[in-house]
């Protein structure tokens, strides 16, 4: 499946012309789940990655020491346990990564996908991310 998705991307980037040095992946609870084996998959693609409410394997953690990441997860997410976030970007971070995982206080699994996206700041962040850099 990854294969199939980053072909499209190659086909995407083609067709349209967008800048493969800036290209950023999110996703969102079961879609964050993905675009961490989306990310590990071909981590050379990818600017950054943005993952909310989502984690991915352990085994990701060498493949993404290159990718600057910006995780987002609610400390009372009762739906994805916040638990396996953490030791994934802690362990992204002892292999010499750039990952950071902002706890939202009191954030339930849906309560902090709005605030996440509605923040003008992670854009400006993605903005600020080239591949290579």
């Amino acid at each position: 499946p990854s294969s199939s998705l980053v072909k499209l991307l190659d086909e995407v980037i083609a067709k349209y012309g967008a800048d493969p040095d800036r290209v950023y992946l999110t996703g969102t609870s079961l879609g964050a789940m993905g675009a961490w084996e989306l990310a590990g998959a071909a981590p050379d693609k990818f600017a950054a990655f943005v993952p909310v409410c989502g984690y991915g394997g352990m085994s990701l953690a060498k493949k993404l020491t290159h990718v600057p990441i910006w995780a987002f997860h609610g400390d009372a997410d009762d739906i994805v346990s916040i638990k396996p976030h953490e030791e994934l970007i802690e362990e992204i971070n002892k292999r010499g990564g750039r990952a950071r995982l902002t706890v939202i206080p009191g954030g339930t699994h849906g309560s902090v996908i709005g605030p996440t996206y509605d923040d003008p700041e992670i854009y400006s962040w993605m903005q600020n991310q080239a591949r290579g850099q």
